[in-house]
């Protein structure tokens, strides 16, 4: 996780550096629940690649939501143009629950699956307001780092008849690409509380690498592979100014994501969950 750090620590620094003195600046930070989903063809095309004809593979992840972060700092000036970087990162071991059958006996797989997924955002900004009632339109433009990495932790693969490389069985994708996206903001009534919609996709071109059971020591590495992320979140938010003149605001959002590999490598992998959005304007 390093890098991943360095990078959004340098992408944090660019924006402070750029912003106009007279912009207004803000930083937002949201917890959010998800739930990881990969569909079953997806494992079989990574941690069974190669694997005898006659095998038949299932699996899934288990229910459970689990921790991730996004951090969000940018500004903008008087006019409604801006910038911002946008870093968000899921790193949990997962639950797995398989089945594997040879031709004649189905065996049970139990264990856990690191999942990692990371990107930063760097973008700019422009909002505006649109229509009656109060909307509020912000879009956006710019570039997004993106990783995704699924390694195995305690699957027990090696007792698969023919299968080697468990410890290491696993896929990663990193790359980069251009990122879109649009949110729209309505106030309701005069309660301080605003409804507000999200949608963002990204095109990320990288190098994939899969670690198979039964590949032998040696990655299987597809190059220039196309993955496309798109993002979705519905929510209310609440302001409240305070005494300095700050605005801090706080809400909840169901949110979803879809990471889409072109060799369907990463199995169409969803997250989908709730968050919940602290902010503060100044």
């Amino acid at each position: 996780m390093n890098h991943v750090f360095k990078r959004a620590a340098l992408a944090a620094l660019v924006a402070a550096v750029v912003a106009p003195a007279n912009a207004e600046t803000y930083c937002q930070v949201q917890y959010v629940l998800l739930n990881a989903k990969v569909n079953s063809q997806g494992f079989d095309n990574n941690y069974y690649y190669g694997s005898p004809d006659a095998i038949e593979e299932d699996g899934s992840y288990d229910d459970a939501l689990q921790f991730s972060l996004r951090l969000i700092l940018g500004f903008e000036d008087q006019t409604g143009f801006g910038g911002r970087v946008r870093w968000f990162t899921f790193d949990n071991d997962l639950g797995y629950d398989g089945l594997w059958n040879n031709g004649g006996v189905t065996s049970a797989l139990n264990g856990s699956i690191n999942l990692d997924v990371d990107y930063i955002d760097t973008e700019l900004t422009q909002r505006c307001a649109c229509c009656a009632g109060g909307w509020n339109i912000l879009g956006s433009g710019g570039v997004r780092w993106g990783r995704v990495a699924s390694t195995n932790q305690s699957v027990p693969f090696a007792a698969l008849g023919a299968a080697s490389n468990s410890e290491t069985a696993g896929v990663k994708f990193e790359g980069a690409g251009p990122t879109l996206a649009i949110e729209g903001r309505r106030p309701v009534a005069e309660t301080g509380v605003s409804l507000f919609a999200v949608g963002r996709t990204s095109l990320l071109c990288g190098n994939l690498d899969i670690h198979s059971n039964y590949y032998g020591p040696v990655q299987y590495e597809i190059k220039n592979e196309m993955v496309q992320v798109w993002e979705l979140q519905l929510g209310a938010l609440h302001q409240y100014q305070c005494a300095s003149g700050a605005i801090f605001e706080s809400g909840v959002f169901w949110e979803a994501q879809r990471w889409d590999s072109e060799s369907d490598s990463l199995g169409d992998l969803g997250l989908f969950g709730v968050g919940i959005h602290t902010g503060l304007r100044y």
